[in-house]
């Protein structure tokens, strides 16, 4: 608020509850009848929120969920709170990445997750990608962290989004790591800079952890020619990751469906369902297409809580082991539903 006021600008009254009383009343700690605090959420908080999710509004990335997908949301925050649990939940969750895989022609073989959003799906991705490019060289950097003994690379285009320098920083990748490729006229990955870079950072020795492909970038929606960077990719023995957190979707409509040629090839893909199919806030979803390298980068370490295959015999990931009751449990879930409805007719 400060800074706003600084620059002359009067806050319009929904930026601000404390004209309600509202700030008040939470600093004083009083005690509320849930009637009164559902009141004020109806009368004061809801219709001062943002209008994202009106008919005729177009101009964010980010769109409001539609009843569907808030009903869902309250359910799953209701019920299906445990992660590891066998719940309906697993198996719903199981089945939307399926459609999502379904939707966007990704291939059955890609282990998908959903995160918080592009930033996590990102972090996810290249997480595997580093995994990949270091067990190459006999190195296992999820275990024993970055080698001292090399230096390595990430590519993409300058349009990038910013979520690929923390996902660097996080895995000890660095953003200054990040190699930032110019962009031709169209804003779209210089394939002729990039092979200019790969060749001098080979010669150089560095590592070629990942190249990076926008299917849509957040300044201009531009989408790099991902089957030709598939194709250097392909060479050159690098992960391909295609960041399709926000045009992904784009790939539906027939006009322009061919500029996603390759998606299917890449080594793992992020989509954001809550942008374009207006699914809550926090709807992201991350493909991998080597689910062992997956888990090899993103493995726990043994503890009483939590199973582990040297305690428990099996070499499956509890993920999948959860997913796989999970089906079980609905298929039962089932049979008991038209069992009851039999014997009450």
């Amino acid at each position: 608020m400060r800074r706003w006021q600084r620059r002359g600008v009067k806050l319009p009254r929904q930026c601000t509850l404390a004209n309600y009383g509202v700030v008040k009343v939470a600093s004083e700690h009083t005690h509320r009848r849930l009637e009164s605090v559902l009141s004020d959420l109806k009368e004061i908080v809801i219709p001062n929120g943002l209008r994202i999710g009106a008919p005729s509004f177009a101009g964010w990335v980010t769109t409001a969920p539609t009843t569907a997908g808030t009903l869902a949301s309250l359910a799953a925050t209701v019920s299906g709170a445990q992660r590891y649990m066998v719940t309906t939940f697993n198996l719903l969750e199981t089945i939307a990445l399926r459609w999502l895989r379904e939707l966007l022609g990704i291939d059955q073989q890609f282990q998908g997750l959903f995160v918080s959003g592009g930033a996590v799906g990102n972090l996810v991705a290249l997480g595997a990608a580093r995994q990949h490019a270091f067990e190459q060289l006999g190195i296992d950097p999820a275990r024993d962290g970055m080698p001292d003994m090399h230096r390595w690379r990430l590519y993409a285009s300058g349009e990038v989004h910013h979520s690929v320098f923390r996902a660097a920083g996080i895995l000890g990748i660095g953003r200054r790591n990040v190699s930032q490729i110019p962009v031709d006229a169209e804003m779209r990955i210089d394939l002729a800079a990039l092979e200019a870079a790969l060749d001098r950072d080979a010669a150089a020795k560095l590592v070629p952890i990942a190249l990076v492909a926008n299917a849509g970038t957040t300044n201009t929606g531009a989408i790099d020619p991902i089957a030709q960077m598939v194709a250097i990719a392909r060479r050159r023995k690098i992960w391909l990751h295609v960041d399709g957190a926000y045009g992904l979707f784009g790939k539906l409509d027939p006009r322009v469906a061919a500029l996603f040629d390759g998606v299917d090839e890449a080594d793992s893909v992020v989509v954001d369902p809550h942008k374009w199919l207006a699914a809550p806030l926090g709807s992201g979803a991350v493909f991998v297409r080597d689910p062992a390298l997956q888990e090899r980068a993103f493995t726990m370490e043994p503890a009483d809580y939590a199973w582990h295959p040297q305690t428990n015999g099996s070499n499956r990931s509890p993920v999948r082991r959860c997913l796989s009751a999970a089906t079980v449990t609905a298929r039962r879930t089932r049979a008991k539903a038209r069992s009851t409805i039999s014997t009450l007719r």
